[in-house]
């Protein structure tokens, strides 16, 4: 076979997504699986050196300490407290009894109601069950379409999947409540509704999804989400006062702050244009102006496609899913773990576009593509996997 025919083979085989299939491929995935578990025992075992913490500053599942402060804080009446820096740091201090680095809760009340049942458990006991649960969570919606042994690979396999953990992140939650929501869309309408109100403790995630209800028709489901939100804000306005919430608005112009002055340590991790943009020199406005024409397209792949009635169902949420992470300025690397979902599914479903196939693997993998185009070539990868994947996945013609 000459150069040429190896090349066409290539080629097509990239375009038609046929490699997905091929023993290469699961011998890949088989590996790095099956390397993904000792490394995230490694990653926990260096959580014991003082303490709970590694002996720098950070504790033991790193950001999910947030979570469980923060039920406690709820649980003891003291749910406005939760955004007074001071307090809550003096509070795991008091916890850790060793030095730790910054932490600040930046979620909005509705959280607190959310995980209160965290408040009730020891720290450790408190983690295993949001890493199991939410292991759970995303294994059943992926088990939809794949058997038990794809469907464990493909979770242990995806680079989201070992940060959302050994990061004790929130990576999981937001993809059972988005993933669980576009799901259930036309089976159960006022549970999807549900979900995706729950998914307001993210809510730059969220943006778009009344925009696809509304060009889908889907009503119900828009009600739900919208009576679910109140709630949210009422019950925990109520609980915690509205003081909590007018915090949580201060929090949020100071968490811009810090994910701003955060550099490269940050932004190697988030994937979105805004975030390629500074990377590149350009100022806050600047950035926002060169990352609005993409969020604009974005918005219009979303609109044009849910507006479609004859698409699948798989591919409206993966064009939903890629829109939103394109959206949103900040976007963390672990947000991207619903796209193990999107991925079963669309497979499942098939009628891939062409170049989809590649294209959705390729976003599979892009929180590890980040940190090496970022650190070792210099190159803010993230905004072109994306908007490439968009582009593909929200066109008009099969493969």
């Amino acid at each position: 076979m000459t150069f040429r025919e190896k090349a066409l083979l290539i080629w097509m085989a990239l375009r038609n997504g046929d490699w997905l299939a091929g023993d290469r491929t699961r011998f890949i995935v088989y590996m790095s699986a099956f390397m993904t578990v000792p490394l995230v025992l490694v990653s926990f075992a260096t959580y014991f050196e003082a303490g709970l913490t590694n002996g720098r500053g950070n504790l033991l599942g790193e950001d999910f300490v947030n979570y469980w402060m923060g039920a406690k804080f709820a649980w003891l009446g003291n749910g406005a407290h939760v955004y007074d820096s001071t307090a809550f740091m003096s509070a795991l201090q008091d916890f850790a009894h060793l030095p730790l680095d910054f932490h600040n809760y930046s979620y909005p009340p509705s959280l607190m109601l959310i995980t209160l049942p965290l408040a009730f458990l020891p720290f450790v006991w408190a983690f295993g069950v949001w890493t199991v649960a939410g292991g759970l969570t995303v294994f059943a919606l992926v088990r939809s379409f794949w058997q038990t042994r794809p469907a464990l690979l493909a979770m242990a396999a995806a680079p989201a999947t070992y940060l959302n953990v050994t990061g004790g992140q929130n990576g999981a939650l937001s993809a059972g409540f988005l993933g669980g929501g576009l799901l259930l869309l036309h089976r159960s309408p006022l549970i999807a509704g549900m979900l995706f109100g729950a998914l307001s403790y993210k809510p730059h995630l969220g943006v778009l999804i009344p925009v696809a209800l509304a060009c889908g028709g889907h009503w119900r489901a828009f009600a739900s989400a919208f009576v679910t939100v109140l709630l949210l804000v009422g019950i925990s306005a109520g609980l915690f006062g509205w003081e909590a919430w007018t915090a949580y608005g201060e929090r949020l112009v100071m968490m811009g702050g810090i994910l701003d002055a955060g550099g490269l340590e940050f932004w190697q991790r988030m994937p979105t244009p805004y975030v390629a943009a500074r990377l590149y020199g350009f100022e806050r406005e600047s950035a926002l102006w060169l990352h609005l024409p993409v969020a604009l397209y974005a918005l219009s792949r979303v609109i044009s496609v849910w507006r479609r009635s004859h698409e699948l169902p798989s591919l409206k949420a993966a064009v939903l899913v890629l829109a939103m992470f394109l959206v949103t300025p900040y976007l963390w690397d672990y947000d991207m773990v619903v796209m193990i979902v999107i991925f079963a599914w669309r497979l499942h479903e098939g009628q891939l576009r062409a170049w989809e196939g590649s294209a959705l693997a390729l976003v599979m993998i892009l929180p590890y593509l980040l940190i090496i185009a970022v650190n070792v070539l210099n190159f803010a990868i993230g905004p072109l996997v994306l908007v490439f994947a968009l582009w593909v996945v929200s066109g008009r013609k099969f493969s």
